[in-house]
């Protein structure tokens, strides 16, 4: 019987002590490994921006549809083009009149230049017959020019010669008159001395006057002679400015008129480019409101929307009231994209970007939180894009503990809760 007990004690002890050892061993190993303490959430991807809704301001005929709801756009990408009569025809019509104008413009230039009309090749295409107008305006204008400028010489010229015949017989009449005075000296001796009659004195006296009187009247009127010379130089150079007055006052008018038709144009070509309906975000066609070539936009219409898809990837999530106190912003987060195989694709890392301000209850009763987390990337690669409405589970981490804190927790609350009266 000794022998027997002694045997039932070594086996004992070989079973206890190996198990006091691992209980001691894993104590410790659970005391000083720790875990990651995550928060978990289900939401779903979310349009990193809000859905932008096309509409047309013109109108038009739809004569292409390049794209079908849900397919995926860049930005200036061409969904639709529309056709409008209109466009074209303006802006035709205003570049013709533009150009006649420049045309205009260019023989005005000329002519105030005072130089030989001519016109660069960009203006001459199809352009004959308002050249040829031009052209002949031009000529037209020069030979009226020359014609008033003529006058106004030919008047002045006048006017000069007969200043000088004034002049030339103003000193004519003064050397008669000197004569006559030397004369008259010698007819007063004369009659003196009872040689010559009364009668022939007399006819020599008013010789003498009317030379006398002659010279008067060319004194009044050699000054209005130069006067009329003056009228005559002003009014010539009057010619020149009044022309030059009146070209410089059409250009100004045709300059304004080709600003005013080149802002008309402007907003013509602007028109013409909107019969290119583009996207103006990266994202997915979320609705094409007209799906027929041939049909028939009007003015303000919806056309389509988008769902913008930017350089940005955004979840949005709820997570349990109770766990809100131990998440904050900008906390890291891994995200598991459940279209995606998570063992071939594995997770996205991302952090919070913001969160509700308040809880929200479910049809259930139960308490959340709604946040938001930016992923740090896009998608796994070009070839598994993320669309917005895909299913996501979030794992935000909120700390470590240990595998020991971890496993009494449990035992924690049970014994919490049994000492709580009901």
């Amino acid at each position: 019987m000794k022998l027997y007990y002694q045997d039932e004690d070594w086996n004992y002890q070989i079973v206890v002590y190996p198990m006091i050892l691992f209980v001691v061993i894993f104590f410790i190993w659970a005391t000083f490994t720790d875990i990651d303490e995550v928060v978990k959430g289900e939401g779903k991807v979310i349009p990193s921006g809000q859905t932008k809704i096309l509409q047309h301001f013109e109108g038009g005929i739809i004569s292409k549809i390049l794209v079908q709801e849900g397919d995926r756009v860049k930005k200036g990408d061409i969904l639709y083009r529309i056709k409008n009569k209109y466009f074209m025809a303006d802006k035709k019509s205003q570049n013709l009149e533009i150009m006649a104008l420049k045309i205009k413009a260019k023989r005005l230039e000329s002519l105030i230049e005072d130089k030989e009309l001519s016109f660069p090749s960009e203006l001459t295409f199809d352009m004959d017959n308002i050249i040829k107008n031009e052209v002949d305006i031009y000529n037209e204008e020069m030979a009226n020019k020359k014609r008033l400028i003529g006058i106004a010489q030919n008047q002045l010229k006048q006017k000069k010669l007969k200043l000088e015949e004034l002049k030339t017989k103003f000193f004519n009449i003064q050397v008669e008159l000197e004569l006559a005075k030397e004369n008259m000296e010698i007819q007063d001796a004369l009659l003196k001395k009872n040689i010559i009659s009364r009668k022939n004195y007399l006819v020599e006296l008013a010789k003498k006057q009317t030379l006398v009187t002659e010279i008067q009247e060319l004194k009044s009127k050699i000054p209005i002679a130069q006067e009329e010379i003056n009228e005559s130089e002003k009014k010539y150079k009057n010619v020149n400015s009044e022309i030059l007055s009146k070209n410089l006052k059409q250009l100004s008018e045709v300059n304004l008129q080709i600003k005013q038709i080149e802002e008309k144009y402007k907003a013509s070509e602007d028109r013409e480019l909107r019969k290119f309906v583009i996207s103006p975000v990266n994202g997915i066609v979320n609705k094409l409101y007209f799906n027929t070539v041939g049909g028939i936009i009007k003015p303000g219409d919806n056309i389509a929307e988008i769902t913008p898809i930017e350089d940005s990837l955004i979840i949005e999530a709820k997570i349990r009231a109770s766990d809100r106190a131990q998440i904050w912003p900008n906390q890291k987060v891994s995200i598991e994209i459940t279209a995606y195989d998570f063992s071939r694709y594995g997770l996205l890392e991302g952090k919070i970007i913001s969160i509700s301000p308040d809880s929200t209850e479910d049809k259930l009763g139960n308490l959340n939180y709604f946040i938001k987390v930016k992923a740090n990337k896009l998608g796994f690669d070009n070839k598994t894009p993320i669309l917005p409405g895909m299913a996501a589970n979030i794992n935000i981490l909120t700390g470590k503990k240990s595998i020991l804190r971890y496993l009494i927790k449990p035992l924690k609350d049970i014994a919490k809760n049994s000492l709580t009266e009901h």
